[in-house]
């Protein structure tokens, strides 16, 4: 904002980004500006439209019950506990 409202000039590495004709105008710098404060919001909510959209999707096609189904017929797996010594519960592998 201080190079396109101020005096200041653009930081080299944005002046060596941006083309010639865009960084000559305050107008357009504000226009860029102005885009890239925009662009992240929109494309934050068309990401949460995409994801909505996808969720509904799986829902409708492969069912909330069905789901909870599968998880539920699925079988545990037995965690190691170890013992009070601090050994772990599994054999060491042996020496070669």
């Amino acid at each position: 904002m201080d190079t396109v409202i101020g005096s200041r000039p653009l930081p080299g590495w944005l002046q060596a980004l941006l083309p010639a004709s865009l960084t000559g105008s305050a107008t357009m710098l504000l226009a860029l500006a102005a885009a890239l404060l925009v662009l992240p919001a929109i494309l934050g909510a068309l990401l949460d439209m995409a994801t909505y959209l996808l969720q509904t999707y799986v829902v409708k096609v492969i069912g909330t019950s069905d789901l909870r189904a599968r998880r539920r017929a699925r079988p545990s797996v037995p965690r190691p506990v170890s013992n009070l010594a601090g050994d772990p519960p599994w054999p060491e592998p042996a020496a070669l």
